[in-house]
């Protein structure tokens, strides 16, 4: 079986590339060129042009290069190293339990002033047990008339007594 040969069709004609300088330059025309050229020099450009060159590199040296501490980059790096920090300080920081042995007695009794409307004596009483039940003073004994009495002079002044 014989091989083909790839064959596309195309040819140039005989002696088309040796040629093709002459013929382009035969068949263009000297009338269709511009006679003149297509751009001018102003007048004097050439004797000002050192004075113009030498004006504009004195202003470039005159305003010194100016570089922005807080550029962009810089501030957005700033901020994420930021945020990381305090995202990995607040995973690392873990909150302390605290337990009512914790609390303060004061605390507790401060509470239980300022919240009283929610809660009833019962309520209190059903909170505590025996031991602390037997050890709490009687109301009498709190409100004597001796301890009424150093309570008004320790917190009223003078002038508050004259009045009422």
């Amino acid at each position: 079986m014989k091989k083909k040969k790839n064959i596309h069709g195309f040819k140039a004609p005989k002696d088309y590339f040796e040629n093709f300088d002459d013929v382009l330059l035969t068949n263009m025309e000297a009338k269709s060129l511009p006679e003149e050229p297509g751009f001018t020099v102003p007048i004097g450009y050439f004797s000002e042009l050192e004075s113009v060159i030498l004006k504009r590199v004195q202003a470039v040296e005159d305003k010194p290069k100016v570089v922005s501490l807080f550029s962009a980059k810089r501030v957005f790096g700033i901020v994420a190293v930021a945020a990381s920090l305090a995202l990995i300080v607040t995973l690392l920081n873990k909150p302390e339990v605290i337990s009512f042995e914790d609390l303060q007695s004061a605390t507790i009794a401060d509470y239980l002033s300022n919240d009283t409307s929610a809660l009833d004596t019962s309520d209190l009483i059903a909170l505590l047990d025996n031991e602390t039940l037997t050890t709490l003073t009687l109301e009498t004994e709190l409100t004597s008339k001796e301890n009424i009495e150093d309570y008004l002079m320790d917190t009223l002044d003078n002038n508050t007594l004259l009045f009422e």
